[in-house]
């Protein structure tokens, strides 16, 4: 069963927007970045985790609001 189209443009959305904020986070902090589940309600916390790592970033931490890579 393929995706949804709204979930497959919120797939594109996510990875434009990981894209420009890591960008733009790190070369400020130089540190990891924390997003807020709740921005992303369409998406499982396996799809969110799958598309942070398929950016060549790694999860480090998980709670019940906020999910932080680097």
């Amino acid at each position: 069963m393929g995706l949804t189209p709204k979930k497959e443009l919120e797939l594109r959305d996510i990875r434009q927007r990981l894209s420009n904020s890591l960008h733009q986070t790190l070369e400020q902090q130089n540190g990891a970045v924390k997003i807020r589940l709740a921005d992303y309600p369409n998406l499982t916390l396996k799809e969110l985790i799958s598309e942070i790592e398929d950016s060549e970033h790694s999860v480090v931490d998980i709670n019940e609001t906020y999910l932080t890579f680097n």
